[in-house]
């Protein structure tokens, strides 16, 4: 495995295909990551991150490569590509000292841009199950399906799974994840806007999601609002009205984002939700937390 000396740095010795590598796993080590994830108590709500390698080995090159909204910010590959910025954050990496090796590692690389400049996150798979054990789900429709945590939660329980996703560039990933994680052929996606899709005909009493927040990150084949206007008025409301509309008797839909696009979500004429919850992996520190909403 590519390494750069701690004391004696050599900044070519790891390339942006080395952070790649990192994250990729064999099928043992895959399929060993999966039965943790089907066996972890998820009794109570859960920030475990049992089941991200698995994420991380299909779509780690699609969340390294996504833009975000946010001020300086520019995504890891084009860090790679630029001697100066790669050289600044490999002493940066060094200092940290992620782990006490004499070397850092590809990983130790990316976990030290991750954590000082942010990253799009992924939903963690032992809280979709501690979810829909507490809602007693049997049909989980999730109508942003993002990059994989809930479709594999959703598997670990073995429940039915319609997800609906307009990024296309995730396609491959997930047809090899439901060849691995779904042998009883329970889940269905649909590549295109969610606004789209006939949800009268999907039978459903479960809805977990994470819709974008707004354009904070810039997915591929995803149009952006360009005004909070059009977000609210022209997207989250009319999803939710829509979710609420078709979903069977007694079902829960829950929402997750900040308590920040709530309270706009509501200025902007949004119904109110009947509870909440923080969600335990939140990163949104006090002034913004991260949120489930249930409606």
């Amino acid at each position: 495995m590519a390494q750069i000396s701690k004391t004696n740095p050599d900044y070519d010795a790891i390339s942006y295909a080395d952070i790649h590598c990192s994250k990729r796993l064999e099928w043992k080590q895959l399929d060993t990551e999966f039965k943790k994830l089907c066996k972890v108590n998820v009794e109570k709500p859960t920030s475990s991150y049992i089941g991200n390698g698995i994420i991380y080995h299909f779509f780690v090159k699609n969340m390294i490569e996504t833009p975000r909204d946010t001020k300086n910010y520019i995504t890891f590959d084009k860090v790679m590509g630029d001697l100066e910025l790669k050289k600044k954050w490999i002493d940066q990496a060094i200092r940290i000292g992620r782990t006490k090796l004499d070397y850092i590692r590809p990983q130790d690389l990316w976990e030290c841009y991750r954590r000082c400049k942010g990253s799009v996150n992924t939903f963690k798979a032992p809280m979709v199950r501690h979810l829909i054990k507490k809602y007693g789900a049997t049909h989980y429709l999730d109508p942003t399906m993002g990059w994989g945590g809930r479709f594999l939660g959703a598997m670990a329980e073995g429940i039915k799974y319609t997800g609906i996703e307009t990024n296309t560039d995730l396609f491959q990933g997930y047809k090899y994840m439901k060849i691995y994680f779904d042998k009883d052929d329970k889940a269905k996606f649909y590549w295109e806007d969610c606004m789209k899709v006939d949800f009268e005909a999907i039978d459903y009493d479960f809805v977990l999601t994470s819709p974008p927040y707004g354009d904070l990150e810039k997915y591929n084949h995803m149009k952006e609002f360009g005004s909070d206007e059009m977000y609210y008025k022209g997207f989250l409301i009319p999803l939710i009205l829509k979710l609420k509309l078709f979903i069977k008797r007694d079902g829960h839909i829950l929402i997750n984002i900040s308590n920040h696009i709530y309270d706009k979500y509501l200025s902007y004429g949004g119904i109110k939700a009947k509870d909440q919850m923080v969600l335990p992996q939140s990163m949104g520190g006090k002034k913004n937390k991260e949120m489930i909403y249930i409606f």
